[in-house]
Order: C-alpha cells, then sequence, then structure tokens
C-alpha cells in the first residue's frame, strides 16, 4: 500500500485529527532555570503548548518565545553529552535556551524574511552554517522552518524533517518508484530498519549524504512529495488538506502511548518493513 492509499483510506481520521497538546514541565529544571531569559519566560506561556500557539508567537514577532516553545515541544534533548557526566549545562535544551533573545531575534526575523520571499535554500542554510544555533540540529531546525512558514499567509509549506518524517520521505520516494540512493547512501538507508542496542528492529535517524551536499536537496524533495501527496488527496477525493497538516497526522504517536497498527507513525513502520526494507537490505 502507498501512503496516498493510506491517507484516502483514513481521510475522516485526518480530518478529524488534532495532535494533543504537549506539558512542558520537565524543563522546568536547574540548570535551565538558572537561565534568566529562560525563568522569566515559563512565568508567562500556558502549562501545554501546541502547533498553533507556537505559530502565533511567530506570527506575532516574538521570536524568542517561539524559539523555545518549538524547541520544548520537539521534545530538545535534556541528556548530558557523552563524557560530561553531571554537567546538564552540556544539554542540547541548555545550549538553545541559553542563547541572548536579540540573537534569537535577528537570527529569525531574518529566516522569516528569506522564507516570505521563496529564499528556502538560503534560510535553510542559514540556520544549518552561519546562524546555526547551538545544540540544534536539522531535526530541530527545521521544526523552526515549518512554524515561521506556517505563520505566513499563504504557507510556503516547509515541513518537519527529522527521524519519523525522514522515514516517511523514503516511503514516499519509493511509492514513486524513485531511487532513494540520490538523497541517501545505502549505510544510512538501512538504518532505516534495523536492529536497535536491545536488538529490536526499529527505525533510526539517517542523514542525507554528503555527496553534493545532499542535506536540503533531501529536504525540498521532501516537501515537494508532501505537497504532491496534499494535491493527489483533492484529486481524487475532492478535499483539500495542507501539507501541514498531513504532516501532523503521519507523524503519529509516540509508540509508548499508542502501539496499535492505527497510530500512523506504527503503520508507516510496519508498512515500510514489509514492502521496501527487504529491497533497501538487498542493495
Amino acid at each position: 500500500m502507498t501512503i496516498l492509499e493510506y491517507c484516502i483510506e483514513n481521510l475522516s481520521a485526518i480530518e478529524r485529527y488534532q495532535q494533543k497538546d504537549f506539558t512542558w514541565s520537565t524543563y522546568d529544571e536547574n540548570p535551565l532555570n538558572e537561565i534568566p531569559q529562560f525563568r522569566e519566560l515559563l512565568d508567562h506561556i500556558p502549562e501545554s503548548i501546541n502547533r498553533e500557539r507556537i505559530i502565533q508567537d511567530f506570527r506575532d514577532g516574538k521570536f524568542y518565545r517561539g524559539f523555545v516553545m518549538a524547541m520544548m515541544w520537539g521534545g530538545i534533548g535534556l541528556r548530558n553529552q557523552k563524557g560530561r557526566k553531571g554537567n546538564k549545562q552540556t544539554t542540547s535544551a541548555y545550549k538553545a535556551f541559553s542563547t541572548n533573545p536579540e540573537i534569537v531575534d535577528s537570527r529569525l526575523r531574518l529566516v522569516r524574511d528569506k522564507i516570505a520571499n521563496d529564499e528556502f535554500h538560503s534560510a535553510y542554510n542559514l540556520l544549518a552554517g552561519e546562524m546555526k544555533f547551538d545544540g540544534i540540529d536539522v531535526s530541530f531546525f527545521t521544526k523552526l522552518l515549518s512554524f515561521i512558514s506556517e505563520s505566513l499567509n499563504p504557507s510556503k509549506n516547509l515541513l518537519i524533517y527529522d527521524k519519523w518524517t525522514k522515514l516517511l520521505h523514503v516511503h514516499l520516494i519509493m511509492d514513486e518508484n524513485s531511487d532513494p540512493l540520490s538523497y541517501f547512501s545505502k549505510t544510512e538507508l538501512k538504518k532505516l530498519w534495523k536492529k536497535d542496542d536491545k536488538g529490536i528492529y526499529n527505525t533510526q535517524l539517517i542523514n542525507s549524504s554528503k555527496k553534493g551536499n545532499r542535506s536540503y536537496e533531501a529536504y525540498s524533495n521532501y516537501n515537494l512529495l508532501m505537497l504532491m501527496l496534499s494535491n493527489q488527496i483533492f484529486e481524487n477525493q475532492g478535499l483539500r488538506i495542507e501539507p501541514f497538516k498531513l504532516e501532523s497526522y503521519l507523524f503519529g504517536e509516540s509508540k509508548k502511548d499508542n502501539k496499535s497498527a492505527n497510530n500512523p507513525r506504527v503503520w508507516i513502520q510496519q508498512n515500510y518493513s514489509e514492502q521496501y526494507a527487504p529491497l533497501i537490505a538487498s542493495l
């Protein structure tokens, strides 16, 4: 079954879908609370946050608040760096939230302007390179791209590119009978269905091929295929579901909360493992 067929089969569920709010209480701890701007911010945000609230902050030009909420919503790491046991100032969360709010504001205003002018590659490169935030990788800076994109009218349809959406991306590529090797190496592709440290088959984070710096090209292709998916649903069913909402549904829930096949994350992983993983393993 293709992702398109799955979406058509679950169209009513997609229409009704509302992602659960996220409670940020796990971030209310030291040494994060010792960061003045972060501590002050926690006193002025709701106990639970969602995509719409984050988008509204970016729409209102509240960039540091939108930045922090996007990172907490995405589950930015609270683990210490390897070899730095006990030093919580080495966590990704501490590094990100320690950034001067004025720096966050100036960087994200520039990124917003680039996105508004359809300079997507430039916006991506800013957050991946010269204006990279400490502690934030592609899984998290594409959250910023996506939420800022959604704050514009109309949206520029930039999406989130993390472990689960990369699995979705490869599934979509193979649904189109295209070659994922255009964006990922054989070694990386095989991580999408591989035994973890506990000997259990699972999906692992993969990186785009370094040949020709394919990172942005892979991200751009994912956005394009999701837009195509949205258009195909409209053509087949006469119903317009924007890529951002489609991604939200297909991203699914944590497998700790829902291991059943009615969780899109579980279904995509299982379908990929049966339909495409054997082909990847034979490369």
